[in-house]
């Protein structure tokens, strides 16, 4: 590895590649830019303001919020201060939220809005060591010892960029930067202790697996709770590639046509509800329509089928193709942005017949398999041989 630690890297990175795009978000309805150089300001801001907190190197911060710009951020300012990234799903009920605060021994705790801090004040006199929680969308309550984000982020102003520097200076490959949660075993939640090294190394092997171009961005929606989304967000780190972050779940249809991302990683579950609403739709249209969309997607099938077998569509079949395409197929690459160049399916196992499905229409969903210990990522498959 070339890095020693995150630090290094989102450093380099930042610096390289200050002026082009870093990440996307939306509110108010409009999509809003932010610059590497944007984006190491503030998470220089974030680092500032815990290292001014009391906050030490191997101290445990957590976050509880939906995925979204600060939640990248503040783990970047948390990791780069030598501190620990503990995300909890935003979906946790108050009791899972108090026992992993307790169990990994969270001082401070990022929330992102009223309804995850009425979480927290709900169990809050069973947090002995939680000193400090700070709001993304709110004011702050010093009775409570909360914090608003901006007052949060000006805890730091005194610290200088110097001290912050030296902090991130002392970051070794083999200190941890994040304890990931998992309910993949029976009883409580486990917490798997990563390193820097861990993303690293796992970062740079998913580089030298998938075909990555300068120009390709991508739409992430899953929980970065989970180790799978913090995998391809430091993927994106790596690269660069910019990342435009998803209002929710609910929106990534929209969302997807909106950023037209080249590349994308999900669970099955987003492929299955998608092939489900299309078949529905299919039913419902009957007719003459349903009888081309069977027979593009027939013809997409024998397409797919010698493309996985590395042999040449040409032919007859080739110019059925071109035309299932043009009258059918390419609506299903169009409802995913219309730029999809490939897309990740991982965390559990992918239907095959919706795999198959897919590549038939032209979309290539590429398969693969981890686990939280190995963060996330031991095996893919690739374009050139997509089983």
């Amino acid at each position: 590895m070339d890095h020693q630690s995150i630090y290094q890297l989102f450093q380099e990175v930042t610096t390289v590649n200050g002026s082009k795009l870093a990440f996307q978000y939306k509110k108010g309805g409009n999509w809003f830019d932010v610059t590497w150089t944007e984006a190491r300001e503030s998470v220089t801001r974030v680092s500032k303001a815990l290292i001014a907190m009391g906050l030490a190197k191997g101290d445990r911060v957590c976050i509880l919020s939906g995925t979204r710009l600060e939640w990248s951020l503040c783990d970047y300012g948390i990791v780069g201060c030598g501190a620990v990234t503990v995300g909890i799903y935003h979906s946790s009920l108050a009791s899972d939220c108090a026992y992993i605060v307790n169990h990994s021994d969270a001082e401070l705790i990022f929330l992102e809005d009223q309804d995850q801090l009425d979480k927290i004040l709900e169990v809050r006199a069973d947090l002995p060591k939680l000193r400090q929680i700070v709001i993304f969308d709110g004011s702050s309550d010093p009775a409570n010892k909360v914090l608003g984000w901006e007052d949060f982020l000006d805890k730091g102003a005194d610290i200088s960029d110097e001290q912050a520097a030296q902090r991130g200076d002392e970051i070794g490959p083999d200190d941890m930067a994040s304890i990931v949660y998992t309910s993949g075993t029976t009883g409580v939640p486990k917490g798997a202790m990563i390193t820097n090294s861990n993303l690293l190394f796992t970062s740079q092997s998913v580089i030298d697996c998938l075909d990555l171009m300068p120009h390709y961005k991508t739409l992430m929606f899953l929980p970065l709770a989970h180790v799978f989304a913090r995998l391809i967000a430091y993927t994106c780190l790596r690269y660069p590639a910019p990342m435009a972050f998803a209002e929710d779940f609910t929106t990534v249809p929209q969302n997807l046509k909106e950023i037209r991302p080249q590349f994308m990683a999900s669970v099955p579950r987003l492929y299955e509800k998608a092939y489900e609403k299309i078949l529905v739709g299919v039913e419902e249209a009957g007719g003459i329509k349903k009888v081309l969309f069977n027979w593009a997607v027939g013809v997409g099938r024998k397409v797919s089928a010698r493309q996985l077998s590395h042999q040449p569509v040409t032919g007859v079949l080739a110019m059925q193709h071109k035309l299932a395409h043009k009258l059918v197929l390419h609506k299903i690459g169009d409802a995913l942005g219309g730029q999809l160049e490939w897309a990740i399916s991982g965390a559990a196992p992918l239907n095959q017949a919706i795999g198959e499905f897919f590549h038939a229409c032209g979309v290539n969903i590429l398969e693969g398999i981890g686990m939280t210990e190995n963060t996330s990522f031991s095996h893919v498959n690739r374009l050139d041989h997509n089983k």
